[in-house]
C-alpha cells in the first residue's frame, strides 16, 4: 500500500486510501487503537470519496479533512475536500465539504498541514504536489472554521 494518509485523532491512529503496487486504488480505512495496540478495518456512512493515493490529510476538531489526490483511472487528478467525522469512533462518517473563495487546484502528492494555534488557528496550509499542467510550487490556505460544511480558501 502507497500513497495513503496516516492521520492521529487522539489514540487513534487512521490510514486512509492508496493504492497497491499494481494501482489498484483503495479506498478502506484502517485504524490503529494505540491504547489496545489492534488493527481494524472500520467503515463510514455517508458518500464516501472515490478511491484515490496521492491526497493529503490533517486532522482538526475529532476528524480528518482529506483533501485532493489522483486516481490513473481516467487520469483524474481531485480538486474535492472531504471531512471524516471521527468523534465516535463506533459511528465514522464522510461528508464531503463545499469549497468557497479562490478555487482550490486540484492536486496530488502534495503536503498539508493544520495551524492549531495562535492568530492563524484553524488555517490548512497546502503546500506544492502535481497537477494537469506539471508541478505546483505555490501554498494555498483553507480556513477549517465552518467544517463540516464548507471551507474557504
Amino acid at each position: 500500500r502507497g500513497g495513503h494518509t496516516a492521520t492521529a485523532v487522539g489514540s487513534r491512529l487512521y490510514i486512509l486510501f492508496g493504492a497497491d503496487r499494481n494501482q489498484t486504488y483503495i479506498s478502506s480505512i484502517y485504524c490503529l487503537d494505540t491504547e489496545t495496540k489492534t488493527w481494524s478495518e472500520v467503515k463510514a456512512s455517508g458518500s464516501a470519496p472515490e478511491p484515490r493515493s496521492g491526497h493529503s490529510a490533517v486532522e482538526w476538531k475529532g476528524g480528518i479533512v482529506m483533501l485532493g489526490g489522483m486516481t490513473f483511472v481516467g487520469e483524474k487528478i481531485f480538486d474535492d475536500c472531504w471531512y471524516l467525522d471521527c468523534n465516535d469512533p463506533a459511528d465514522l462518517k464522510w461528508t464531503c465539504v463545499e469549497s468557497t473563495g479562490v478555487p482550490f487546484k486540484a492536486r496530488n502528492s502534495h503536503s498539508a498541514t493544520v495551524i492549531t494555534s495562535g492568530p492563524l488557528e484553524g488555517k490548512m496550509v497546502v503546500i506544492g504536489g502535481g497537477s494537469e499542467d506539471g508541478l505546483l510550487m505555490h501554498v494555498q490556505v483553507g480556513d477549517l472554521s465552518l467544517l463540516p460544511s464548507k471551507v474557504s480558501w
